[in-house]
């Protein structure tokens, strides 16, 4: 039986970090992450200026930080991730990079920096002081743990994971419940104020999450649970949804360059394969299946999206958004299928260390306009009924 490691153990709550001879722990939103590397105010600000050239910022796979071509220079000399001293693997990869290689899918905000491997995440505190937190969630260790559990669930297990284990010798963690705290405290809200996952595969860790990614080709953490849902029934008359090899979230995990070999994300996704659909299915938009799905979902952001996109609805002429949808302030997503009663996190204010608790904000999306929906579904009809005359008179010509 493969044990959990002790990061992910305090990570998920089981182990209070008092109890540990590790005392360098941080609360990022209500949950707890082994701290690699606190930054003095000097090297902070030297992060902090850094950030403002992303062309030239690295957060490498090993949680190295490159600026302007240099190692960052912390106490006089460069500093290297102890844990990866000897990983062999180049700090490579600037911010700008991974943003326009994986568009709406990769994202940071000027508080919180995840590596492409997704095993180190680069946090500020409200003093303006920078720590390198490690991720165990993507490490091989709890990868071992995940697969052992698997393997040993018998039928006790449902979308690629394994169930509670209802044994009293050999209690086990309930995945959903944990995941879903993991979840929120990954909540961060980008520079348009749209909330995001700053872990984007917590898209793929249910079904329904999927299918969203699927639908709006993006990494959004702010979901409105209904029209969502009516978004999705629209659609399904549409098209197949599945778990596309070349649709929303899937591209950065089956690339292998974002999600490392390691990650349990990938046996969970292997695991799934007999009941994942292997499609790439194109979806055909025209004005009046863009009026439908904007009148049944006007209450949720697409702008930026593929639906928006293919229907050419997303910008107007001030530059502004008009794509006919508002963002939504919503419970924090519940893996297990809910949503939880404590609010959303915010990404841009983060906790002070263990002494504090921790804290969350529950900061709201900022709203986009709303135009008249009627209207917009109004004038699809006017132009299908003109197809249909022009149809007609054709024929009544011939």
């Amino acid at each position: 039986m493969v044990e959990l490691d002790l990061y992910t153990s305090v990570l998920f709550g089981i182990i209070d970090p008092s109890e540990t001879s590790v005392l360098n722990w941080y609360t990022l939103n209500n949950v707890k992450y082994f701290v690699i590397q606190k930054f003095d105010s000097t090297d902070s600000q030297k992060i902090t200026s850094g950030l403002n050239v992303p062309t030239k910022f690295i957060f490498s796979k090993n949680g190295n930080i490159i600026i302007n071509g240099q190692k960052l220079i912390s106490n006089g000399i460069a500093y290297t991730n102890p844990f990866t001293k000897s990983s062999g693997l180049p700090d490579t990869g600037t911010l700008h990079y991974n943003v326009t290689e994986y568009q709406n899918i990769y994202k940071y905000n000027s508080n919180n920096i995840i590596s492409i491997n997704l095993l180190w995440i680069l946090n500020k505190d409200t003093t303006g002081i920078w720590r390198i937190l490690y991720n165990p969630i993507h490490a091989k260790d709890f990868g071992l743990y995940y697969m052992d559990r698997y393997n040993n669930a018998g039928t006790n297990k449902a979308n690629g994971l394994p169930g509670p284990s209802t044994s009293v010798t050999t209690p086990s963690i309930n995945f959903q419940t944990q995941l879903t705290s993991y979840a929120n405290s990954l909540i961060m809200i980008g520079e348009d104020g749209i909330k995001f996952y700053l872990d984007p595969t917590i898209n793929m860790m249910t079904l329904k999450n999927a299918q969203y990614s699927y639908i709006f080709n993006n990494n959004i953490a702010n979901r409105n649970e209904t029209t969502l849902n009516n978004v999705a029934n629209v659609l399904k008359t549409l098209g197949t949804f599945c778990y596309c090899p070349t649709k929303g979230i899937m591209p950065y995990i089956v690339g292998n360059n974002l999600t490392n070999p390691d990650s349990f994300i990938l046996k969970m996704l292997t695991n799934l394969k007999p009941s994942i659909t292997q499609c790439d299915v194109p979806m055909t938009f025209n004005s009046l299946t863009c009026s439908t799905i904007i009148a049944s979902a006007h209450d949720t952001d697409t702008s930026g999206s593929k639906i928006s996109n293919n229907c050419n609805i997303n910008s107007d002429s001030s530059g502004g958004t008009s794509s006919g949808t508002t963002a939504t302030a919503a419970p924090a997503d519940d893996l297990s299928g809910g949503t939880s009663s404590g609010g959303t996190s915010s990404g841009t204010t983060a906790p002070a260390d263990d002494s504090s608790g921790g804290t969350s904000s529950g900061t709201t999306a900022t709203a986009i306009e709303q135009p008249n929906n009627k209207k917009t579904l109004i004038i699809g009809l006017i132009i299908v009924f003109f197809i249909i005359f022009l149809i007609i008179l054709f024929f009544l010509i011939k």
